[in-house]
């Protein structure tokens, strides 16, 4: 049995549109937001790239990555350190832009 502050790990995404520069966020789920500890209004239309969950602890090899995964379209798991508005967290991430 889940409790209501359980965080459903396949639940936790953003939606970004492919057609506009940068990929604005059109779409986030509730898990994302329990998450990050953002609001709905702090994250619609900025990219989904997420560079606001970036912080001195996600390295450059991964941002690098993350970047060229979007521009390239392809799928991107990785391990990264990405920030909740409150701290940080660290988590599995998993990019698909096809």
């Amino acid at each position: 049995m889940y409790q209501s502050s359980h965080i459903c790990s396949d639940a936790n995404f953003v939606l970004g549109n492919a057609q506009r520069k940068y990929y604005p966020i059109v779409y986030c789920s509730d898990g994302f937001l329990l998450l990050t500890h953002y609001s709905r209004a702090n994250v619609m239309s900025r990219s989904s790239i997420c560079q606001f969950l970036w912080g001195s602890e996600t390295t450059p090899t991964v941002r690098m990555e993350i970047n060229q995964a979007f521009h390239n379209h392809y799928e991107y798991r990785n391990r990264a350190v990405f920030y909740t508005r409150t701290g940080y967290l660290r988590f599995l991430i998993a990019l698909s832009n096809l």
